[in-house]
C-alpha cells in the first residue's frame, strides 16, 4: 500500500503537465527564454515538494495506526522520496504522450498499477535472475525504480536493516528515477518540436 501511495504521483503529475499543455504554456514559451526541461524541471520541483509531505504524512498515519518499524524511520521516508522522484519522471513520460487531462489520469493511473504489481508491492514478482551485478541479483522487473524502492523498504521498515545494506538498491532506485525523468524531457522536446504538443486554439465567440 506504501508503494501504490507513493506511485500515485504518476497520475497527478502527468495531469498537472497536461493542464500545462491545455492552458497554452507551449505557446507562451515560443515567444519567450523558458525551455522546455526548465518547464519540466519546475514541475518535478514542485511534485518532489509535495511528495516530501506525503511520505512523511504516510508513514505517520501508518504508526499511528499500529505500524512498528523496525528500522530508521528517516530512512524510511529517504526511500518513498526516491521512488517518488521515479514516479514524478514516469508521470512527465505519460503527460508526452496523452492528449488531454482525462487521458493523463487515466493512462498515469495504467502506469501506476502496472508498476504496482511488477514491482512485487502486491503479489510476490516471479524470481527470475537476467544478471548479476556487484554481488546483486538483477531480475526482469528491476527495471522499475519502484522494485528497488519496495525491496529497500522491506528491509529497513521490516527486517531492521540499515543504510549500508540497501544502499545499491536506493542508488538503483535513484539511477532509474534520473533515466525516466531525462526519458520524458527529451520526449518532451521532441514532441514540442514536431508540433505534437499543442494547446487548444480558443474558438471564435458568436457575435
Amino acid at each position: 500500500m506504501v508503494i501504490f501511495a507513493i506511485l500515485s504521483l504518476i497520475p497527478h503529475t502527468a495531469m498537472m503537465l497536461a493542464r500545462e499543455v491545455r492552458a497554452g504554456t507551449l505557446k507562451r514559451l515560443q515567444i519567450s527564454q523558458l525551455r522546455g526541461w526548465e518547464l519540466m524541471s519546475g514541475i518535478a520541483l514542485a511534485q518532489m515538494g509535495i511528495a516530501a509531505v506525503q511520505v512523511v504524512v504516510m508513514f505517520l498515519a501508518a504508526i499511528a495506526l499500529g505500524f512498528h518499524n523496525q528500522g530508521s524511520l528517516l530512512l524510511g521516508v529517504l526511500i518513498g522520496w526516491v521512488i517518488s522522484f521515479g514516479a514524478v519522471g514516469m508521470g512527465l513520460i505519460v503527460a508526452c504522450i496523452s492528449s488531454n487531462d482525462s487521458d493523463a489520469i487515466n493512462i498515469g493511473f495504467t502506469f501506476t498499477m502496472l508498476q504496482v504489481f511488477l514491482s512485487g508491492a502486491f503479489f510476490p514478482a516471479p524470481a527470475t535472475t537476467l544478471f548479476r551485478l556487484g554481488g546483486y541479483e538483477i531480475g526482469m522487473f528491476d527495471f522499475i525504480p519502484a522494485t528497488h524502492g519496495m525491496l529497500a523498504l522491506q528491509q529497513v521498515m521490516i527486517g531492521g536493516a540499515g543504510l549500508s545494506q540497501v544502499a545499491f538498491r536506493i542508488l538503483a532506485a535513484l539511477v532509474l528515477s534520473v533515466f525516466y525523468f531525462l526519458i520524458g524531457v527529451f520526449i518532451f522536446g521532441r514532441w514540442r518540436s514536431v508540433g505534437r504538443l499543442k494547446s487548444p486554439t480558443p474558438k471564435p465567440v458568436a457575435a
